[in-house]
C-alpha cells in the first residue's frame, strides 16, 4: 500500500526527471541521459537478517543495474551488519534506486539505509 503511493509519486514526477535543457543539442541530451553514473547503497541491518536483505537487494539490482561492488561486514559486537553495494545507473533509473531504498527502509531488521552518488568515480 505504501509502495503504491511512492509509485504514483514517481510517475507524476517522471517528466521532471526526463526534462533536459532545450538549448542543448539532441545528441548531447541522449548521451547525457544514457550515461551510467556511480552510486552507493548503504544498509545497516541485524546480522540475523542480513542474508534476507542481501537477497532483496540482489533481486532488484541484478536485473536492471551494473553492480560493481558488494560487501558486507560485521559492525560493533557483531549484532549488526553493514552492507555496501556500488552500482552504475542512468539518470532515468535513479527513481528505481529510490524505490529500492524506500522498500529496504520498510524492512523490520533494517536500522538505516541510504544511497549516495560517488563523485570521485564520476569525474574519473
Amino acid at each position: 500500500m505504501i509502495l503504491d503511493k511512492w509509485e504514483k509519486f514517481f510517475k507524476m514526477h517522471l517528466p521532471f526527471v526526463n526534462a533536459t535543457n532545450s538549448a542543448a543539442p539532441t545528441r548531447y541530451k541522449t548521451e547525457q541521459a544514457d550515461a551510467r553514473l556511480p552510486y552507493k547503497i548503504l544498509v545497516l541491518c541485524h546480522t540475523d537478517d542480513a542474508a534476507h536483505v542481501e537477497q532483496l537487494m540482489t533481486q532488484e539490482l541484478l536485473h536492471a543495474y551494473v553492480v560493481q561492488y558488494q560487501h558486507s561486514k560485521l559492525v560493533g559486537k557483531g549484532n549488526l551488519t553493514n552492507i555496501a553495494v556500488e552500482i552504475l545507473c542512468t539518470i532515468a533509473e535513479r527513481a528505481k534506486v529510490v524505490q529500492l531504498v524506500t522498500r529496504l527502509g520498510l524492512e523490520k531488521s533494517v536500522r538505516s539505509v541510504r544511497w549516495e552518488s560517488i563523485p570521485a568515480k564520476a569525474a574519473a
